[in-house]
């Protein structure tokens, strides 16, 4: 499996290197909206008159034959011995896992240290947004002061933000 990890530089998707092509129709079931069969010319061609790609790189990393001419969409990442996600890991391990964590607010008032946040935030990197979009931003407050500080301002727009009539039922 590959991923584009991209920059904020104009990306585009220019068509398709015949040469490399080997017509298999995978650029089509990964995006067919964009990528449509030809049959005047016999070929998959890349056709997005209307501007309705979203630049999310699918096609790119699915393409095995490197077929799909691109600018600009970033650094390429392979993720060797993942190439069929389901056989990595079963459904029901990933179902089993993500239920056994559960989110217990006790928190404590140390630090989490550095490299365990990092850790953290670089898999937040590639969750699911909906939308093959990365731009969410996090921002990491630490220090008790900064933290009660922030939870204070919260609270308080919350308060002065909520009309006076609200009573909480919708």
């Amino acid at each position: 499996m590959k991923q584009i990890i991209k920059k904020n530089v104009i990306k585009l998707i220019k068509g398709i290197d015949y040469e490399k092509c080997n017509s298999c129709n995978i650029c089509m079931s990964t995006c067919p909206e964009c990528f449509k069969k030809d049959e005047n010319q016999n070929k998959i061609i890349f056709d997005d008159p209307q501007n309705q790609c979203s630049l999310c790189g699918r096609c790119i990393c699915k393409c095995q034959q490197d077929a799909i001419l691109h600018e600009n969409m970033g650094e390429f990442i392979s993720y060797e011995g993942i190439e069929d996600p389901p056989a990595f890991i079963s459904y029901e391990r990933l179902h089993n896992f993500m239920i056994a964590k559960r989110s217990i607010r006790r928190y404590k008032k140390k630090n989490i240290p550095r490299n365990i946040m990092e850790k953290v935030l670089n898999s937040m990197r590639y969750a699911p947004t909906g939308a093959n979009m990365r731009t969410l931003k996090c921002t990491i407050i630490s220090g008790e002061n900064k933290v009660k500080g922030l939870s204070e301002a919260i609270m308080d727009k919350i308060i002065t933000s909520t009309p006076p009539n609200y009573n909480g039922n919708v």
